[in-house]
């Protein structure tokens, strides 16, 4: 991996934030993993986890494309939301070491950029690496969704990209724009939860 790439550092198990079924803590609903089962396999060789949190997307990427490299984007300083909600308040100076201490076993597979969603884009845009697949679950503002969207499909266009909260107008809004504007003709489709955008064949 390159040397860009901070490595998933070993913590106090303490840290570990984990459901009953010892997959980590977070969002990740039955339809956003069925979306990664039909897009993601074994010959899946790249995919970028784009607002990790404390791993549960990441931890479903793995058992999916167990072949992949995942690198994840996110600056693990919480946004607004975790701040407001009484389940992520408490938790948010201890993001990194979470995600840290619940992906520890999966370490040499996962790559993480830990910067915002546009830099961490134009970096591997920069280094010449185009992933398979492209989940986008950072902020859920217009604007935010809009500027992630429209530099994901540009940035990457043999990827499928897969947007998170679907359900959410602003998210909605600003996919539907940003594939007008950017999607040259691919096709989108949704769930109750994902949207993705298919590679043209």
């Amino acid at each position: 991996m390159n040397r860009y790439f901070e490595p998933i550092m070993k913590v106090d198990p303490a840290f570990k934030k984990s459901l009953p079924d010892g997959r980590p803590f977070g969002w990740c609903s039955q339809d956003n993993i069925d979306m990664f089962k039909k897009y993601c396999s074994k010959e899946t060789n790249i995919i970028i986890d784009g607002g990790s949190f404390l791993g549960l997307s990441s931890f479903e990427f793995y058992k999916t494309a167990w072949n992949a490299t995942i690198i994840c984007i996110d600056h693990w300083k919480g946004s607004e939301e975790h701040f407001r909600r009484e389940d992520t308040k408490d938790i948010v100076p201890y993001l990194w070491e979470i995600f840290c201490a619940n992906m520890y076993d999966y370490r040499d597979q996962i790559g993480c950029l830990r910067c915002g969603s546009v830099e961490g884009m134009l970096y591997l845009v920069q280094e010449n690496i185009q992933p398979d697949v492209v989940y986008i679950d950072w902020s859920h503002d217009y604007d935010s969704v809009l500027v992630d969207s429209v530099v994901a499909i540009t940035a990457f266009p043999k990827a499928v990209i897969i947007w998170d909260d679907w359900k959410q107008e602003s998210v909605r809004k600003a996919v539907l724009l940003a594939v007008e504007r950017c999607g040259n003709g691919r096709s989108l489709i949704d769930n109750r939860h994902c949207a993705v955008l298919e590679v043209l064949k």
